[in-house]
């Protein structure tokens, strides 16, 4: 019986297809190495079931191809060496090929998580070599993070689609403009851009930059009525941001049902002045109505970071002995 003979009939029409296919092999030396590997291979991999050649498909068919015409090649300019060490050479292109098709068989069945508090119990034992080489750069922190700013009366979180915390930014944008002889009509401050909460008590300018970390800039633009009645329908699309006194929306399945500021319809053909962030006046975090603005002021310099201007109201409602506070006031109502 031949060779081809003592494999299963799935095996013997694939081992024809190979052993004489000549599309990847350029010349007579090449034809006979293969013939001699794939044999070899053949011979080595197929069982009576049938399973090994569904595995040989997979795994080496494709790199084979490519692995078979270097092999060749190089046989073929070595005919010489490699008829001396015939077997070796076999052996060296049986591992090759068996080295590529190698890989995890690893799968994905599921994913756990939990949720890991970080609180003072990881403050000791204290590692005392750490701690005096980290010295002098917490007090040098400390001073800049720790003078008090303010004082809140209880704290406050930002959550969609209403929160004390998005409230108050919200006005805060709102105030923020006398610095620019601006008067807005409505302030809009994204939750993606709260990171942090707020607890009752002192405030510090640590606790400001933890809210808003980033270097958004205080902004102004105008938009007519018509593109206003397409910026709520953009924060009904996500569920709520916050948005200042005087605004108050009706939400269900995420489409704008109703809106009125300052007790009044919008007004399409009225021009509406709005205090947000330059991130948000690009458009983005879906506010693209945003984009269709005019008269944008955007002042650039770093005073204007946004967490200077909450700072800046906390100092003075601090200086007017006042402590601040934020409620939710049905600006955003969810309807079932």
């Amino acid at each position: 019986m031949t060779e081809p003979e003592r494999l299963p009939l799935f095996a013997q029409s694939l081992y024809k297809v190979l052993v004489r296919r000549e599309v990847l092999l350029d010349s007579e030396n090449e034809i006979k190495m293969r013939n001699h590997y794939y044999r070899i291979l053949f011979l080595s991999l197929c069982t009576s079931n049938g399973k090994a050649i569904r595995e040989f498909i997979s795994r080496f068919l494709f790199p084979l191809a490519y692995i078979s015409r270097f092999l060749c090649k190089f046989v073929s300019y070595n005919s010489n060496l490699f008829m001396k060490h015939k077997y070796t050479g076999l052996g060296v292109a049986l591992v090759g090929m068996m080295m590529v098709s190698c890989h995890s068989h690893y799968q994905l069945t599921g994913i756990q998580r939990t949720r890991i508090i970080i609180d003072k119990r990881y403050d000791q034992p204290q590692d005392a070599e750490a701690a005096a080489f980290l010295k002098p750069y917490k007090q040098q922190i400390d001073s800049i993070m720790k003078p008090v700013v303010g004082t809140l009366a209880k704290p406050m979180f930002a959550r969609r689609p209403e929160s004390t915390l998005s409230n108050l930014l919200a006005d805060i944008m709102v105030w923020g403009g006398k610095d620019f002889n601006e008067h807005p009509v409505m302030g809009l401050y994204n939750m993606g851009g709260i990171r942090a909460g707020l607890s009752k008590g002192n405030i510090t300018v640590g606790d400001v930059v933890r809210i808003a970390p980033f270097e958004n800039k205080i902004c102004f633009i105008t938009l007519s009525g018509e593109a206003l009645m397409e910026l709520f329908s953009n924060i009904a699309s996500v569920g709520g941001e916050g948005v200042s006194k005087g605004v108050t929306m009706q939400i269900k399945d995420r489409k704008l049902v109703s809106v009125t500021l300052n007790g009044q319809p919008i007004d399409p053909n009225k021009q509406y002045r709005i205090a947000t962030i330059d991130y948000l006046a690009q458009g983005n975090d879906h506010m693209t109505a945003l984009k269709r603005g005019t008269d944008l002021l955007s002042p650039q310099s770093k005073e204007n970071d946004t967490r200077f201007i909450i700072m800046n109201y906390f100092k003075e409602m601090q200086a007017e002995g006042k402590v601040v506070d934020s409620n939710v006031e049905g600006r955003i109502v969810v309807l079932k």
